[in-house]
């Protein structure tokens, strides 16, 4: 088919006139978000799997360059990088007075070249451990917690330096996060809180009840647990086994982000709970 030659102009002035439109609107409504909170995570691109490459300091403003749902896309004279809304949307998120101004302490289980359980599919335990230490982060920050992780990154972290930074940080609740194997019994599964002080067991009930609630895994129960993050923790203290990594089919669930938000809506609504008493 021949295009005409005053058809091809039409067309060019059409495109420059609609660029024209979108770069003004742009230059007229610029949009910025300004960081609420310390250390607010900035990553490679927009998923908590992908890498931090920042930490925010409460006040820096950005230029917002693009969105999704759950992302923003920023800049400014340092650094390009995504953060989540939440972090800093606080005008369109949930409060909670029983979460808010509590410092908790998050430990990802393993780390480094403790690399924990193995999953079915060859997945190691402290990769998810750390993705739910983060998302957890996430949620309760947003509802104005002063969140502690006891590890960064893949890293080796002492049990002993686990426990004493929760001492030092005078931490209102520690939450140790693990995931199961028995490759022995690949049908196993469910959720199970473990607390060794019996001050502590409220802190488990609480969390253990939301967590079934929130996700209908299979109800492992809270149990007493003479592990070292607990044994030598002097704050309210729990470890959290939230699945079977050697199921292959709850593997698979595990590792998806909508079932992980499951996970850390239970954990932060019995925490909720728990300091509601």
């Amino acid at each position: 088919m021949r295009i005409l030659p005053t058809a091809i102009f039409i067309v060019s002035m059409f495109l420059t006139l609609s660029s024209s439109v979108y770069a003004n609107r742009d230059i007229i409504n610029p949009k910025t978000v300004t960081i609420p909170y310390e250390n607010t995570q900035i990553r490679s691109g927009p998923s908590i799997d992908d890498e931090i490459i920042d930490f925010a300091k409460k006040g820096t403003t950005f230029d917002v360059l693009a969105e999704t749902i759950e992302w923003y896309k920023i800049s400014n004279e340092k650094i390009t990088g995504f953060v989540y809304k939440q972090l800093v949307d606080k005008q369109e998120t949930a409060t909670s007075k029983e979460i808010n101004n509590k410092t908790i302490v998050i430990d990802a289980g393993h780390g480094g070249n403790d690399v924990g359980a193995i999953g079915a599919s060859g997945i190691f335990e402290k990769n998810l451990t750390y993705k739910t230490a983060l998302t957890l982060q996430q949620g309760l920050t947003t509802l104005g917690a002063n969140v502690v992780l006891t590890r960064q990154k893949d890293q080796y972290i002492s049990l002993a330096s686990r426990t004493s930074l929760t001492n030092v940080t005078d931490a209102d609740a520690f939450v140790s996060i693990h995931y199961n194997s028995v490759p022995q019994i690949p049908e196993a599964t469910g959720i199970g809180t473990y607390y060794y002080q019996d001050y502590n067991q409220s802190l488990a009930n609480n969390i253990q009840t939301e967590l079934i609630k929130g996700t209908n895994a299979n109800d492992r129960s809270t149990d007493f647990g003479d592990y070292q993050v607990l044994r030598q923790n002097f704050k309210p203290a729990v470890l959290i086994e939230l699945g079977f990594i050697s199921n292959e089919k709850k593997e698979q669930l595990l590792l998806s982000d909508a079932y992980q938000k499951q996970l850390v809506n239970g954990i932060i609504s019995g925490l909720t709970k728990y300091f509601y008493e």
